[in-house]
C-alpha cells in the first residue's frame, strides 16, 4: 500500500511539473515565403531578445519553442534579402504564428576587399622585365625582385647573399677581382645586365649602389640579347636614381674579423625647379681574414646625375668607380701533388692560406652608362 501511496505522489508532482512548464513558456512559428509566395528555406529567424534562433525547413517553415513569456521581435534574415522584423507577444501556453515575407535587396555588392598586414617584401614591381608597359596579371614571364626593403632587413652586405633570397638561384662561384656568377637553375649566368643594359662586371658588386636585384628564369631573358643571358635566365640590377626630395643616410656596419664598412647616400636637386638632380654613393670595406694572411680593402663611389630638359625629353648620367685590393678568396690544389688522404690534409691546414698580403691584386675599374 505504501509502494503505491509514493508511485502516486512522484507521478502527481512530475504531472503538475510538466503542466508547469507548459503553461509558463509559449512557441512561436510560421513560414517564410518570397515575393512570388514561394517558400524559402535556410532562412534565418531569431528572437532578438530572448536569444533564440532557429532556421527554416525545406518548406519554409520554422518553430521556436521554450519561450518565455513577454514582447520580442522578431527578425528573419538571409543573404541578398533585407531583413524583415516584427514585434510580437509570448503569452504562456500559446502559439503565435507569425510569417515572413523576404525583399530582395537593392544593394548591390560591388566588390569584396580582404584586408591583412601588409607584407612590404611582396613588392613585384618591373620596368625592365617585360620590356613594355605591362601589369603583372597580363606578363607570363617568371621573375623574383630582391627589393631595397629586403637588403636593408637583412643588413646585407654582398652581392650572392643577396642572391640567396631566390629560389632556384645561388652564386657560390667567387673568381679574381671578387667578382661572381650567378647559378640559375643549373646554369651559369654571368652578371652582364645593368639597368636593363649589357654592362660586363668583372669585379665585385658593391651593395651600396643597388636598389634592387632582378632575376628572370628560363628562355624569356632572350629579350635582353643572346651573348648576355644563359639557358637558366640572367639577372639585372637596378641602381640607384635620384629623386626631388634632399635626403642623406649614412650607414657604419662592424663584425668579426675586423669588418668594417661605412657608407653615404646623398641626394639633392640642384635647382628651384628640380629639373636638375644629383645623387652620390660611397663605400669602403675593410675587413681581415681568420687564416693568417688575408685582407679586403674595397672603395667605391658612384654617381648619378639626371636632368630634364622638358616633359619629352631627360638625361641620365651614371659613373661608378670602384677600386679593389685584397688576397684571392680561393686557392687552387693540384691533383697530382694531393696527399692521399687530403681530408685529413684540409682540416689540418685550413687555416692555412700558402700565400701572404704581399701578393694582392689592385683593380681600379671606372664604368660611364649614357642610357
Amino acid at each position: 500500500m505504501r509502494v503505491i501511496t509514493i508511485i502516486s505522489f512522484f507521478m502527481l508532482v512530475m504531472i503538475r511539473a510538466t503542466t508547469a512548464q507548459t503553461i509558463n513558456y509559449g512557441t512561436i512559428k510560421g513560414r517564410v515565403t518570397a515575393e512570388d509566395g514561394t517558400e524559402v528555406p535556410g532562412v534565418g529567424v531569431r528572437l532578438k531578445d530572448a536569444r533564440k534562433q532557429t532556421v527554416t525547413n525545406e518548406n519554409g517553415a520554422y518553430v521556436i519553442r521554450n519561450v518565455a513569456p513577454g514582447t520580442y521581435l522578431a527578425e528573419a534574415f538571409v543573404a541578398g534579402h533585407d531583413m524583415i522584423s516584427f514585434t510580437v507577444n509570448i503569452t504562456a501556453g500559446q502559439t503565435v504564428e507569425q510569417n515572413f515575407q523576404l525583399k530582395a535587396s537593392q544593394q548591390t555588392l560591388q566588390e569584396v576587399i580582404i584586408a591583412s598586414g601588409k607584407n612590404k617584401f611582396a613588392k613585384k614591381e618591373s620596368d625592365y622585365v617585360a620590356r613594355m608597359p605591362l601589369k603583372n596579371l597580363e606578363n607570363p614571364q617568371v621573375y623574383n625582385i630582391v627589393t631595397s626593403e629586403i637588403i636593408k632587413e637583412q643588413g646585407i652586405l654582398e652581392y650572392k647573399d643577396a642572391i640567396k633570397n631566390v629560389a632556384g638561384v645561388n652564386s657560390t662561384e667567387t673568381v679574381s677581382n671578387g667578382r661572381t656568377s650567378t647559378i640559375i637553375r643549373g646554369f651559369r649566368t654571368a652578371n652582364y645586365i645593368r639597368n636593363g643594359m649589357v654592362a660586363n662586371q668583372l669585379i665585385t658588386v658593391d651593395m651600396a649602389n643597388l636598389e634592387r636585384i632582378e632575376v628572370m628564369k628560363g628562355p624569356s631573358g632572350t629579350l635582353f640579347g643572346s651573348g648576355a643571358v644563359s639557358y637558366g635566365g640572367l639577372v639585372n640590377r637596378v641602381t640607384k636614381k635620384p629623386f626631388e626630395t634632399f635626403r642623406t643616410d649614412l650607414n657604419f656596419t662592424a663584425g668579426s674579423w675586423g669588418l668594417n664598412r661605412i657608407t653615404a647616400d646623398i641626394n639633392a636637386p640642384l635647382n628651384e625647379d628640380k629639373t636638375a638632380l644629383l645623387r652620390v654613393n660611397l663605400g669602403r670595406w675593410g675587413q681581415e681574414s681568420f687564416r693568417e694572411a688575408g685582407f679586403r680593402r674595397n672603395y667605391f663611389l658612384a654617381t648619378s646625375f639626371a636632368y630634364k630638359a622638358s616633359d619629352r625629353l631627360s638625361f641620365l648620367i651614371d659613373v661608378e668607380m670602384f677600386r679593389n685590393a685584397g688576397t684571392q678568396a680561393i686557392a687552387y690544389i693540384n691533383p697530382l701533388g694531393t696527399p692521399a688522404d687530403y681530408k685529413a690534409a684540409m682540416a689540418k691546414y685550413y687555416k692555412r692560406t700558402f700565400y701572404s698580403n704581399d701578393r694582392s691584386p689592385y683593380s681600379p675599374v671606372i664604368t660611364c652608362l649614357l642610357p
